[in-house]
């Protein structure tokens, strides 16, 4: 499983999530964003961004074995 960092924009609306570790360890160390909950593990950038577009998302559930047939 996955674990995801939860990105906000300058103005604190949700971007899309990130799971490129090594991007947010750059963008924290160099001050382009500040760490604003630690679970779940989330960021505020500290520039504005060109785009602020967000994708649908859709949730799926597996009710395992038990439901068969």
């Amino acid at each position: 499983m996955k674990q995801y960092v939860y990105v906000l924009d300058k103005d604190g609306n949700p971007l899309m999530p990130t799971t490129r570790y090594g991007k947010v360890r750059r963008m924290l160390r160099d001050g382009k964003a500040s760490v604003v909950s630690t679970k779940p593990f989330t960021i505020r950038l500290a520039e504005k961004t060109e785009t602020s577009v967000v994708q649908q998302v859709a949730c799926g559930m597996d009710p395992g074995r038990t439901n068969i047939g």
